[in-house]
């Protein structure tokens, strides 16, 4: 009975030794292990090992001959023997995961929190990178779909065009029509289509006010620039620049006159035309108080049309004014811009 017991203690001790291996060596179920250079199946603080070894500590070392068995190995359930590989990321070594098709480690990761700080787990690899802002240093962003960090922008000349400088990142915007691309106007940060003024919509359309998009010309093209200026001062002047819609455009400018000045009112007015083709004739129809009178205007330059005189009392809170009613029409080849003025001066 004796003679089993020592028998049986002496293979409890060979069992132990190889579990722990070579004498000295300290077991540690996490070895501090550096990551290996890709798929050899062993890292790469090691020599190649032998069959039957693995890497522990930067040594290869014998497997056990029974389970269980140490990192970079698995327990054969057949035969109760230790083989080098895995079956199981947690068979690896830390920074390193289970090739379960060849049952081999490799460096490798499932999530980012394998990986250092500053890192990320991409293509189960570990490398320099981000997911979100928050990842990287001061003034820098996480650029998408790279997902590496990058100095952002601290002003909109650091964009592209159409393109403005907010939170550090460039995104799709403008501060101002310039911002924008021909044809478009800038509202609350976001370029779109519009215009501000009849030159912006080019020939046979005129810029609609009220919603400051272009407009064709067949569409009632006086809705976009009917104008009135009121004033209680003695002197008023005003211009309106027009580009004639096709051959043909209707224009209306009022002027009212409030409030204590009543009296002897002059009145100027005049067109400038530019645009017109050579022999070109513009016809101008301007029709105020009840009468109209046409002009034939050749080529381009300022024309003057009219000089009135007009005494006026105040009645019902307006002392003078009048609506100019103005129709022209070309037979020019090219888009005439045609710019109306009127100056009223009170002379007593």
């Amino acid at each position: 009975m004796d003679r089993f017991k020592r028998s049986l203690g002496a293979l409890f001790v060979l069992l132990l030794a190889a579990c722990q291996g070579p004498p000295g060596q300290a077991v540690n179920d996490e070895p501090d292990l550096s990551m290996m250079q890709g798929g050899n199946g062993q890292p790469s603080d090691c020599p190649p090992c032998s069959e039957g070894q693995v890497c522990m500590g930067g040594s290869c070392v014998a497997l056990p001959k029974q389970c269980p068995c140490p990192l970079e190995s698995y327990c054969n359930l057949a035969t109760n023997m230790c083989v080098a590989g895995c079956t199981e990321d947690g068979h690896c070594a830390p920074g390193r995961i289970c090739n379960e098709a060849t049952r081999q480690c490799r460096t490798g990761c499932r999530k980012d929190t394998d990986c250092g700080s500053g890192k990320i787990c991409d293509n189960l690899q570990c490398r320099t990178g981000c997911r979100k802002d928050t990842d990287c240093g001061p003034n820098e962003v996480c650029e998408t779909p790279q997902l590496v960090c990058k100095a952002g922008c601290t002003s909109d000349t650091q964009c592209a065009m159409g393109q403005i400088c907010e939170q550090l990142r460039c995104r799709a915007g403008c501060r101002n029509d310039t911002g924008c691309a021909m044809g478009q106007i800038c509202e609350m940060q976001r370029c779109r289509t519009g215009c501000r003024k009849d030159t912006d919509c080019g020939p046979n359309a005129v810029c609609r006010t009220s919603t400051l998009s272009c407009m064709p010309c067949d569409n009632d093209p006086d809705e976009a620039t009917d104008t009135q200026v009121s004033t209680s001062g003695r002197n008023v002047s005003q211009r309106v620049t027009r580009v004639l819609c096709g051959t043909m455009d209707v224009d209306r400018v009022t002027w009212i006159q409030g409030p204590p000045n009543p009296g002897y009112y002059r009145l100027s007015s005049g067109v400038t035309l530019s645009g017109a083709s050579m022999g070109a004739i513009t016809t101008i129809r301007l029709g105020i108080s009840g009468t109209t009178q046409t002009f034939e205007l050749a080529g381009n330059g300022y024309h003057p049309l009219r000089q009135d005189t007009f005494d006026f009392y105040c009645f019902n809170g307006q002392c003078a004014g009048w609506t100019h009613t103005l129709v022209a029409q070309t037979n020019s080849e090219t888009p005439v811009k045609l710019e109306f003025s009127f100056s009223v001066s009170a002379t007593r």
